[in-house]
């Protein structure tokens, strides 16, 4: 019988310590790839829109607003028109065309100059704002011209539950009720500073507390508010329906870098049936989500053209359902959002919040 010399030991040694080796990459390559990844609190469902002026198209969207049977208005801005979609973001109309107008009347109804504010009341009339001719109209769902309200120069405007309209009037609050008579004025009582301060979105919750999406740190509040993509400072204010100041979240002033939870250039906020504020940080390409007493709950959202991802979002909506549904400036469409249920199943067994 042959003797098994030293040499061949070591190559079955060898031989054997390769396998390994190779069996353990393998192994860990496999493992990486497997590897869950971090649950999203919300998961994409759809999309629609390109840049353009056919229906269905957008040039530059800004504002967004659903109505109780969850249609979805969108301001078209640039094409000075309000476009509506079904929940699946199917075209069913749209209307407006771009005029200048300082008069009244059913002639000049639809004529836009600049719409850049929506809202929608109880009995699905919309409310279109109108800031190039200092007005706010109104019109039914099918975009049938009602009225218009004349000498109001806002950028953001909301229903309550009584259809009781709320609008911004420089660094005030006015309401009216749904034929457009003044009810009430209040001031937003603000942090001295320097800096600019404006209005960029309110929105109610099923209470009737206000929530005021405030701007600051630029030299032309107007402009930017509307276009500018930077680096600025937003935050929240909280009123009751009586124009009581009840709290306010977000960082104020220019060290906004020192605190963890900052809203940096946010454009719009949206409030779903559990009176969760969602906010359209457009300066972080995300969508951050609060509890009503400004507690941070999760986020979603980075930079880029793919599903779930944004180049400026703009407005955030919420339908009856829990849908989210985004206003993807630069991108010139809209993303539908659903809650996704094995996120809220892990937090409920954390016990705790599951950030993405």
């Amino acid at each position: 019988m042959k003797k098994i010399t030293m040499i061949e030991v070591l190559i079955v040694i060898v031989v054997i310590i390769v396998i390994v080796n190779i069996w353990g990459y393998y192994k860990n390559a496999n493992l990486l790839s497997n590897k869950v990844k971090p649950l999203k609190p919300y998961i994409f469902l759809t999309e629609w829109g390109e840049k353009g002026d056919r229906e269905g198209q957008f040039e530059n969207p800004l504002k967004i607003a659903i109505d109780k049977n969850n249609n979805i208005y969108v301001v078209d801005r640039d094409n000075c028109r309000i476009q509506k979609f079904d929940s699946d973001g199917n075209f069913i109309t749209t209307w407006g065309s771009k005029g200048r107008t300082k008069k009244n009347g059913p002639e000049l109804a639809g004529l836009f100059l600049l719409p850049i504010g929506i809202c929608s009341d109880g009995s699905n009339n919309i409310y279109v704002v109108d800031r190039g001719n200092s007005r706010i109209q109104k019109f039914d769902s099918d975009g049938n011209f009602k009225a218009a309200w004349e000498d109001i120069a806002s950028f953001a405007i909301s229903a309550d539950e009584k259809n009781n309209i709320y609008v911004d009037d420089l660094l005030a609050i006015q309401k009216f009720d749904a034929d457009g008579n003044f009810i009430n004025k209040w001031p937003l009582k603000l942090k001295e500073s320097g800096a600019e301060r404006g209005v960029c979105d309110i929105r109610l919750d099923s209470s009737g507390y206000i929530y005021i999406l405030l701007y600051a740190n630029t030299s032309d509040f107007a402009a930017e508010c509307i276009d500018d993509i930077k680096t600025h400072n937003s935050y929240i204010f909280k009123y009751d329906s009586s124009g009581n100041f009840i709290s306010s979240w977000g960082v104020y002033g220019s060290e906004f870098n020192e605190y963890k939870d900052y809203i940096n250039s946010a454009r719009g906020i949206g409030i779903d049936k559990n009176d969760h504020i969602f906010v359209a940080e457009t300066g972080e390409n995300r969508i951050q989500v609060y509890d009503p007493n400004g507690v941070f709950i999760t986020e979603w959202g980075t930079k880029g053209t793919g599903d779930g991802e944004f180049r400026g979002p703009v407005d955030v909506a919420v339908d009856s359902e829990d849908n989210v549904y985004v206003v993807d400036y630069e991108n010139c469409r809209i993303q539908k959002f659903a809650p996704n249920p094995d996120y809220k199943k892990t937090n409920d067994i954390e016990g705790g919040k599951n950030e993405n």
